[in-house]
């Protein structure tokens, strides 16, 4: 009697190696399955991008900073730049004003939400 081999769990073995087991062939399908994904991607590259960057401040900080020029201590905003100042008269106007705009534009939003739920036909 000869054995029957599913189409879905055969692989191609070469000869001298092993089979792989359950765990690494699951491993690869959902690797082949979640590559391809865009929404994936997004995700994956910035955090490769991050790890990189992390790894660099770390090589960087254990080195030293004997090769960073003095220059780049220096603070990007001056100690003595002019302070912006706001009179009570202005928060409380901006304390009113945002919630009013914000339950303006949350109710135009909902009732759109609605009246083209109403307009589809039950199925």
């Amino acid at each position: 009697m000869a054995s029957v081999v599913s189409p879905a769990i055969s692989t191609c073995i070469m000869p001298g190696t092993k089979p792989l087991a359950f765990f690494e062939l699951a491993a690869i399908k959902f690797a082949s399955f979640l590559l391809p994904q865009t929404a994936f991607q997004r995700v994956l590259f910035p955090a490769v991008d991050l790890l990189f960057f992390a790894v660099h401040k770390l090589y960087s900080r254990f080195l030293g900073n004997s090769h960073v020029s003095p220059d780049i201590n220096k603070p990007l905003i001056s100690p003595n730049r002019a302070l912006p100042r706001t009179t009570i008269r202005f928060k409380l106007s901006l304390i009113v004003t945002v919630p009013v705009v914000l339950a303006f534009c949350y109710s135009i939003i909902s009732t759109l939400a609605f009246t083209s739920i109403s307009q589809r036909p039950w199925k």
